[in-house]
């Protein structure tokens, strides 16, 4: 992340590069990337030369790392603000989910749920993607949805796709399945999971595959990393798919959704796109919440 900042600031102030030239930090002899101190000095000297220039920085999801990282980070960049000359615009923005709490000196704290637009823009997506034509259940289900979701978009946009599966198949026990789904983000996922125990060989691949491959898969090795083993069970056909044909993009892309049960999508990068799951709370569901052993007690290893 360091280096990754520090890039952009000299990218877009290249006189700001004079700070590689001290011998101290990146000697003559430096071989490969400067370490993470090393890094940090080199970020903290480039923002104490910006002057009367301003830069802003965008650090996401700190739930994602260690509580002591995020520690120290809030810890680095507040010290960062402090000691930048008179005149520097910085601006630091953190986003989290709610744990680990953050403990900031100062700034302005903002809760995406308590945000008037938050609702509105649940709402929107709500009366957006329900493909349901019953002009009483148009006008029922969405504040019952919203009253349920608690401000939890992921939440909205799973049980969006839920009723609207329901709703395919006849729409007699909407208000019904609506009512079973459960609140809370684990157990719904949980509830997705094992609801209908249909190719659950292709569910645990995609899950194992996703959680402990040493780098994300590109599309095309998810497909036949699956196809693998699902083949030592005979349970695909035994000739090796095509990724190379016009269509497999497309068969790809809805294979990653139906193998994990939506909670899995292709990332966006036009470079390099990779497989992930829909949320770093699915990760932490199986994890942390022992949704991996709990779906699966025989498998037998230490998923940590």
């Amino acid at each position: 992340m360091y280096r990754s900042l520090l890039h952009q600031l000299l990218k877009q102030y290249p006189d700001l590069q004079a700070v590689l030239d001290d011998p101290n930090l990146t000697p003559d002899s430096q071989d490969g990337c400067p370490s993470l101190s090393v890094l940090k000095d080199l970020f903290r000297n480039a923002i104490s030369a910006l002057g009367q220039r301003s830069f802003t920085c965008f650090i996401d999801a700190l739930d994602e790392c260690d509580e002591q990282q995020v520690v120290d980070m809030v810890q680095y960049f507040e010290e960062l603000v402090e000691q930048s000359t008179k005149g520097t615009l910085l601006r630091i923005c953190f986003s989290s989910r709610h744990y680990p709490y953050i403990v900031l000196r100062q700034g302005i704290r903002l809760t995406l749920e308590d945000q008037p637009g938050h609702a509105k823009d649940l709402e929107t997506y709500i009366r957006t993607r329900l493909r349901i034509d019953d002009p009483e259940l148009v006008e029922v289900l969405p504040p019952q949805l919203l009253e349920k979701a608690a401000g939890v978009f992921l939440w909205v946009v799973l049980v969006v796709e839920i009723l609207n599966k329901e709703y395919r198949q006849g729409g007699l026990a909407l208000r019904k399945r609506l009512a079973e789904i459960p609140s809370r983000l684990s157990e719904l996922f949980k509830d997705i999971l094992r609801r209908d125990n249909e190719n659950m060989e292709h569910l645990l691949l995609c899950i194992l595959w996703i959680l402990y491959s040493k780098r994300p898969l590109r599309p095309e090795e998810f497909y036949h990393a699956l196809w693998s083993g699902l083949s030592l069970k005979d349970l695909v056909d035994s000739e090796i798919p095509c990724v190379t044909d016009s269509g497999a993009s497309g068969r790809i892309g809805k294979y990653v959704i139906s193998s994990s049960k939506g909670l899995a999508e292709i990332t966006k990068s036009k470079q390099q796109p990779t497989v992930q799951f829909i949320h770093e709370s699915v990760r932490d569901f199986l994890i942390k919440d022992k949704g991996l052993n709990e779906l699966w007690p025989d498998l037998g290893f230490d998923r940590e």
